[in-house]
């Protein structure tokens, strides 16, 4: 009967589905994060009821790895599980949900399947407040199978101090493709969980604790403080077009609420769902901390990366970001409530149908949009070096000292040189069989005066210089400009197409056009190819660049 004290755990269930659970594509961080879960539900539900209980001041939560002991532990000064049905069966026993909204765990599935998910055993030792004792399950997978086991002893121990309150759950070994985190993936979990818990370590939207009204929530992975993301957001007039902005100066972060219609008659019995959160511009473009960042009641569910591995784990839809390289790519930042639409089974998306996901996105398309922060976030460019904090200038200045001085040493070793201009135009190019089998990319282009040429991108071989012009000849065609993307000028600062070399094509185009035009002057490109054959070389030789 609930609220009676109890002995055993039935295990026959969780068992059934063992070889499914070890399948599933959980991230290590998901997995730990499911842990997570409990411990801040846990402790939220009893401060909700005792908000003077001065035991209850700040939640800890440490996760540590021993790799020689080969056991990962997470460990919480949350409430503790009581010992009744409700505490220790809905603990352990899979699909044994919990009906209470404000539950993390709706689905009673996620700290069971991530603790089978990581290792063949797993054990569970908590206490309440106020008791004398604690409790200790063995959850060990292949002594319960060899045995036939459908039940698991609830251990008790003697406990001295009443006062404490605790949850250990330790991890015993490590299932066929599980490793321990080691490197780049430790540091990718501390961004993940700062990220996922976002809203608890600020103590956002309300969950902060009742008495104090401060944050509650302290992690640590490994001994290391995991800290929330912070941004800092743009204040400047609004800009209506990108030749600038109008108007004072304001902090570009606002609240907002969408109520959503449900057009889909798949969920019977709701009408609308209410979306809230803010949306902010950011002060300074990043790829990783842009996009949405979608939250259940708290917790991260979506866009939680940021940036850990790269674009891959942010929240861009095109339906709000546009679609190419825009951007607002990487200035537009939101986070949002979606705990109305509720979540999936795992807690990695919300749980919306492809109408609902539809709707979703075209409501904050077009409350961005009429809030201006859209708009905004697309058309502001930083120029007249506004906008710059001081991390920004200092970096701008080492990049002008670095890039200055290679010119200048590049510029010393052209002065050595007695033939800088040629009195006939160069030899730009090898002949068409040095070239072959190269690729290119090319689009028709109509100068000042009229004359008919190509915009030639290629991948050259040896010697070709950054920017050739071919002048057409009589009955011959176009003329042509080239930019060798080979050139070493090239390779030091663009991958190509990763990085847009627009700019510089650019650059190439009005050059090659002027002497398209004026046939003559040929001689301001032959000294600028020169400048970049030395500075090349020069990079080359001193290491500049290398990783």
């Amino acid at each position: 009967m609930p609220g009676e004290g109890i002995d055993e755990i039935g295990v026959e269930p969780s068992l059934g589905v063992l070889a499914l659970i070890q399948q599933l594509t959980f991230d290590t961080w998901s997995a730990l994060g499911e842990f997570v879960d409990n411990s801040i539900t846990s402790y939220w539900e009893y401060i909700k009821s005792h908000p003077e209980d001065t035991r209850f001041d700040e939640l800890r939560v440490d996760i540590a790895i021993d790799e020689v002991t080969k056991r990962i532990e997470i460990r919480d000064n949350a409430a503790g599980i009581p010992n009744n049905a409700k505490g220790w069966h809905r603990a352990l026993e899979l699909g044994n949900s919990n009906p209470d909204p404000n539950h993390l765990g709706v689905h009673g599935f996620g700290m069971k399947a991530a603790a089978l998910w990581w290792a063949p055993r797993f054990t569970v030792h908590s206490k309440v407040a106020g008791e004398h004792v604690s409790r200790y399950a063995d959850m060990n997978t292949t002594l319960i199978q060899d045995l036939g086991l459908k039940k698991v002893p609830l251990k008790e121990i003697s406990e001295a101090d009443a006062d404490d309150h605790f949850t250990r759950v330790t991890l015993y070994g490590l299932n066929q493709a599980r490793s321990y985190p080691t490197g780049t993936t430790i540091r990718k979990i501390l961004l993940y969980l700062g990220s996922m818990y976002r809203t608890f370590l600020r103590g956002e939207d309300g969950y902060v604790h009742p008495r104090t009204q401060q944050p509650f929530l302290r992690m640590t992975f490994r001994g290391e403080e995991i800290q929330a993301p912070e941004f800092e957001f743009l204040e400047e007039p609004f800009w209506p077009s990108p030749q600038g902005g109008t108007g004072r100066k304001v902090t570009w972060k606002k609240n907002f609420r969408i109520e959503i219609p449900n057009n889909d008659p798949s969920r019977v019995n709701v009408k609308k769902f209410v979306v809230k959160g803010w949306v902010g511009v950011l002060k300074t473009m990043s790829h990783k901390n842009a996009g949405l960042f979608l939250k259940f009641r708290g917790r991260g569910i979506g866009g939680v990366g940021q940036g850990a591995n790269g674009n891959s784990d942010t929240f861009k839809p095109s339906e709000v970001f546009d679609k190419g390289n825009s951007w607002k790519k990487q200035r537009l930042v939101a986070e949002i409530d979606v705990t109305d639409y509720g979540k999936g089974a795992m807690t990695n998306e919300p749980r919306m149908s492809d109408t609902e996901k539809g709707d979703f996105l075209v409501a904050l398309k077009n409350k961005f949009r009429e809030m201006n922060f859209s708009q905004m976030a697309e058309n502001f460019r930083v120029n007249r070096g506004t906008g710059f904090g001081e991390n920004e200038k200092k970096k701008l200045e080492r990049m002008i000292d670095e890039t200055v001085d290679v010119a200048n040493k590049s510029f010393a070793h052209l002065a050595t040189i007695t033939d800088l201009i040629e009195a006939t135009p160069p030899k730009d190019r090898p002949t068409v069989a040095a070239n072959q089998n190269r690729f290119t990319a090319k689009s028709d282009i109509e100068t000042p005066l009229r004359n008919s040429a190509e915009f030639i991108a290629e991948f050259s071989g040896p010697g070709v210089p950054w920017l050739s012009v071919l002048n057409a000849q009589k009955g011959s065609g176009r003329s042509q400009i080239r930019v060798n993307n080979n050139h070493p000028f090239m390779r030091r600062y663009f991958v190509i197409p990763q990085n847009d070399p627009s700019g510089v094509y650019q650059i190439a185009i009005a050059m090659g056009a002027a002497e398209i035009d004026r046939p003559g002057d040929f001689s301001l490109r032959q000294l600028i190819n020169r400048h970049l054959d030395a500075t090349a070389s020069l990079e080359e030789s001193s290491g500049v660049g290398d990783e």
